[in-house]
């Protein structure tokens, strides 16, 4: 430090550093010289990256000129290589779930999210003068898997600069690998924050392993239902609307209403949950049904005919209550307050497979 004060004073050394450092090779005849300092430059602007690289083969002519006339030894050395490119520190990171500071490095932290240790010395070059910050570490401290998760986009791990593929990186990599094999193995995305909705999704895949999944089943009336339905609204409605539109506005709402009611949803929740219901929704949204399962005391299947039954619909008749959308498969439930309740299904076979579900969790006789 001595002889760059003396050479600073005399305005042969202008290099934004404190020390020259030396690092020995595999020849006593080469020295590699690691004293070009770049400061106040933005790697990520490839205009920024060109004057900088100017700027340090100018402080390469500098740092020759300075050890020939002041370093004993150094009077006739010469250039054997200069790197090719910048030696970049920093350029931008991004905002992850965890942050490793200072602290965590010179306290040694390893804790359970640990996935990868670093034994490196705390050792910041500033980018702006011409200090440096070093802190010898004993011992390794750990490198967090929240480090590498960004904060605010998902589905993504980053485990370091591709182009400083040092062995701290290498390390990170491997963490990220086991990570990302844990993740794709439970179908989760990479997001430490565990929600209710990560806890239903894995409580339903346990419920489906037990052999007690969620059942969902869409059921519909006849396509000539629907194409009805829309002939009499143009028709019928275009004639209404000479007297009135507001006739035929009420018309629409009448062949709408009754259009929702001719499909719908039927679900039947996983074993995960404490008190599950069987649901019917016409159209997906209406409530019609919402059954607590244990109310059932017995279901079969068997193939409904709709207009003998009083029409296709939500129907309230004295026995209980139906939903039925078409001819075919269905079920009849009776339960404590219904002798009869009557819900479509798709086919027989969605029929009996939502009738053994239902059994198996009430632990019920097999019905006809």
């Amino acid at each position: 430090q001595g002889l760059i004060e003396k050479a600073r004073a005399a305005g042969d050394f202008d290099v934004p550093r404190n020390q020259f450092i030396t690092i020995t090779t595999g020849s006593p005849k080469l020295l590699a010289i690691n004293t070009v300092r770049i400061t106040d430059i933005n790697c990520a602007d490839i205009l920024d990256v060109s004057r900088g690289l100017d700027e340090g083969y100018r402080q390469i002519d500098v740092l020759m000129r300075f050890m020939r006339k002041y370093i004993p030894g150094f009077g006739h050395a010469v250039i054997s290589q200069i790197s090719p490119s910048l030696g970049v520190r920093e350029t931008r990171h991004f905002d992850a779930l965890r942050r490793v500071g200072r602290e965590d490095a010179m306290n040694y932290v390893v804790d359970d999210e640990t996935v990868a240790l670093c034994g490196y010395n705390v050792d910041i070059h500033s980018g702006t003068a011409d200090h440096i910050d070093l802190f010898v570490l004993e011992k390794a401290f750990g490198l967090p898997y929240g480090c590498m998760v960004p904060a605010t986009i998902g589905n993504l791990l980053l485990a370091g600069r591709t182009l400083d593929f040092d062995s701290t990186v290498f390390a990170l990599g491997s963490g990220a690998a086991v990570a990302l094999g844990v993740i794709m193995m439970f179908t989760f995305q990479p997001d430490p924050r565990w929600t209710a909705q990560d806890e239903r999704a894995l409580a339903e895949e346990a419920a489906a392993l037990a052999g007690t999944p969620r059942v969902v089943y869409w059921v519909h009336a006849r396509s000539s239902s629907f194409v009805l339905l829309g002939m009499t609204l143009l028709l019928i409605g275009g004639l209404l609307l000479l007297l009135s539109p507001w006739i035929t506005l009420a018309l629409a709402v009448l062949v709408l209403a009754v259009t929702a009611f001719l499909f719908g949803r039927v679900s039947l929740p996983g074993s995960h949950e404490p008190e599950p219901h069987l649901r019917v929704q016409a159209a997906g949204l209406i409530p019609v049904l919402d059954l607590p399962l244990r109310q059932i005391r017995a279901v079969e299947v068997l193939e409904a005919r709709v207009w003998d039954l009083g029409g296709p619909g939500v129907r309230w008749p004295r026995t209980g209550m139906q939903f039925l959308t078409r001819n075919g498969a269905a079920l009849r439930l009776q339960t404590e307050s219904h002798p009869a309740v009557l819900i479509s299904a798709p086919d027989q076979a969605a029929a009996r497979n939502l009738a053994d579900q239902i059994r198996r969790r009430l632990q019920l006789d097999d019905g006809p």
